[in-house]
């Protein structure tokens, strides 16, 4: 039943941002990488290529889900920004017991995904608490502010056209 809603569900980070990236890369899953290529000693540069997945999401898929995200950030989250659309979604699930035994009272893990500019998706911003301290209750609490102003910074540092 919990997994109805996301939780007892078990990833990692890097597939939660595989799985935002394939929406904002239409619907293409990507290979995680850290290079493109490789100088070798001698100065010869050795090209990696990354082959493209076939698309394992629709447009109209995408388009629902990016209309989704957006929205709840304009209107739920009532944090967007005026000249970039963002796409994103929290996460706020309790922390289960060592024992098997239910679920801490007080104790939650927060996560706060998304990408933009969601017209033509340029970076995927991904942040996580494990069991923040800091007296929110939600993950838009907790991670929101520290989001926003990461999309913001990096909106302006590599100048991304605004799309709305």
């Amino acid at each position: 039943a919990t997994a109805s809603f996301g939780q007892g569900l078990a990833t990692t980070p890097i597939n939660i941002v595989r799985g935002f990236a394939a929406l904002a890369n239409g619907g293409y899953l990507i290979t995680p990488h850290l290079t493109s290529a490789i100088e070798k000693e001698n100065g010869d540069i050795e090209e990696i290529e990354y082959k493209k997945s076939q698309a394992i999401l629709k447009p109209e898929t995408i388009l629902s889900i990016n209309t989704m995200l957006t929205k709840v950030v304009d209107q739920g989250y009532k944090k967007g920004l005026t000249h970039y659309s963002v796409a994103a979604k929290t996460g706020t699930a309790q922390v289960a017991k060592p024992n098997g035994q239910g679920y801490y009272d007080d104790r939650n893990l927060h996560s706060l995904i998304g990408y933009f500019p969601v017209s033509k998706p340029r970076f995927v911003v991904y942040f996580y608490s494990y069991y923040p301290k800091n007296g929110g209750r939600f993950a838009i609490q907790t991670l929101g502010d520290s989001f926003f102003d990461m999309v913001q910074f990096l909106a302006n540092y590599y100048e991304v056209s605004p799309d709305r």
